[in-house]
């Protein structure tokens, strides 16, 4: 047992097994005709220990491919970065690389090749440096690593329940717009099984969206022009260089009508200034070149900080920040000034005023890092770096010494109640009084913290998972 079976075998042995005729999987792929690709889609041993009789275990195999988040989908899992070769050959020319983690859609498959496309890469991979739908899936889930997402489109907040019923426990919830790795679909794709932080749990699948969200492919530039190209290259650059001149005279004369065009644009853009409104940062945020936490970063807005929102779409807002357009989103706005912490310094701690001033620098300096990767284990604010390991770095760049675990951490600072929480205290959460994730608390709700390989470093509400406790170590 154990043999894999040809895509061609598949069919032929259902219909055998209907008409009553005894075959067995070795002789099946014996006798699989045509080109049929092998296949990834029938079952092994495992099928039989599940009790299935053979036709029941082809069947639910296949359907169980075919319905798999990653279903026509591949991750790159060599450690090394894998080559995406223009034909199946390790001679053919090399077009894209994938990087670990990368994703990729199949195409087809040629013998020991997988063919691919991904980030305008289309090519040829060896099908051993890949993970493949239901193998894919098996990835994610012993990895944590999901290159799909399901992202909450509603407006309030959704359960994640410890199995797939509502009436199991409810152990973290996805805000609005918020998003979690998705794993696999589960109880004929009711239910999807999700990542969330180290933990692993089930949504509704008619609550939640989902995409890829993973890496693509990096294309290979095309070569120089070589050395014997050179003198036909200096001719057309001649050639082009008196074209250029001739057609000068030409530009002089649009560069008036250009002039009276941007006139009137800039007439236009007073205009529409008027529908424009001022809107606050909630908290310290990025300001992105484009509408992507990929993007390059144009600088950061404190909390409090103002400016001239122009455009909202997609959750993100189009901001005038520094005579550029930036992004920045929704999530992280608002159209309300945030209010002025009272100067009332009554309290009958002597040292409060100082402890939430300390405290709100801890949260502006630990916000600057939303989007950089988390690593397990990982102590690099910018490499990657995990949930206590953030708290750890974080803490330190203020001279503030903490254990290096989330239990630890738990256990070395001073408990203080929820509703005693201020900027830059922590909170730990798990399940059954366990601690299992940390995250520093930003005030009005929020948190942020390094969340999985998914999310990397991002915000969330404060009570998106169960809460153990909480504690502050200033």
């Amino acid at each position: 047992m154990g043999t894999k079976i040809h895509k061609g075998a598949v069919c032929g042995m259902a219909a055998a097994i209907a008409l009553g005729m005894a075959v067995v999987p070795s002789a099946a792929a014996g006798t699989a005709g045509g080109s049929g690709a092998s296949a990834t889609l029938v079952s092994t041993d495992a099928t039989y220990d599940r009790g299935l009789d053979l036709e029941a275990g082809i069947i639910t195999s296949v359907e169980q491919d075919q319905r798999s988040l990653y279903a026509h989908k591949a991750i790159a899992v060599s450690d090394d970065q894998t080559d995406i070769y223009a034909s199946a050959d390790t001679q053919a020319e090399v077009v894209g690389h994938l990087a670990k983690n990368a994703g990729c859609d199949v195409l087809g498959s040629e013998g020991a090749w997988t063919h691919i496309a991904s980030g305008g890469c289309e090519g040829y991979v060896r099908t051993d440096s890949l993970a493949i739908g239901l193998d894919a899936e098996e990835y994610a889930r012993e990895t944590g690593f999901s290159g799909m997402v399901a992202q909450n489109t509603s407006d309030g907040d959704i359960s994640i329940y410890a199995e797939p019923s509502t009436d199991s426990a409810v152990i973290a919830t996805v805000g609005s717009q918020q998003e979690a790795g998705a794993l696999c679909t589960v109880s004929g794709a009711s239910w999807v099984e999700v990542s969330i932080d180290s933990e692993t749990g089930f949504v509704q699948a008619d609550e939640v969206e989902l995409s890829a969200r993973y890496a693509e492919a990096d294309a290979v530039t095309q070569d120089q022009p070589a050395e014997a190209d050179t003198a036909e290259t200096a001719a057309q650059t001649e050639e082009q260089t008196a074209s250029q001149t001739e057609e000068s005279s030409t530009a002089q004369a649009d560069a008036a009508q250009t002039e009276e065009s941007t006139a009137s644009a800039s007439a236009d853009t007073a205009s529409a200034q008027t529908m424009n409104e001022t809107v606050y940062a909630v908290t310290s945020v990025r300001v992105r070149a484009a509408a992507s936490t990929d993007s390059s970063i144009l600088g950061v807005l404190s909390t409090g900080d103002s400016v001239t929102r122009t455009a909202d779409e997609n959750g993100w807002s189009t901001v005038s920040y520094n005579g550029q357009t930036g992004y920045v989103k929704d999530d992280y706005l608002s159209a309300s000034a945030p209010a002025q912490q009272s100067s009332d310094t009554s309290s009958s701690s002597p040292s409060s005023a100082d402890t939430s001033s300390l405290g709100q620098q801890i949260a502006d300096f630990a916000v600057q890092y939303v989007g950089y990767p988390y690593v397990y284990g990982g102590n690099s604010l910018t490499n990657g770096v995990d949930c206590s390991g953030f708290v750890q770095q974080v803490y330190l760049h203020f001279g503030i010494s903490t254990p290096r675990t989330a239990t630890a951490q738990a256990e070395a600072a001073t408990k203080i109640s929820e509703s005693e929480l201020q900027a830059g205290d922590l909170i730990f959460y798990g399940s059954n009084g366990s601690i299992g994730h940390v995250a520093i608390y930003l005030g009005d709700g929020r948190v942020v913290h390094a969340s999985n390989y998914q999310n990397g470093i991002m915000i969330s509400n404060y009570n998106y998972r169960s809460i153990v406790c909480c504690g502050r170590f200033r």
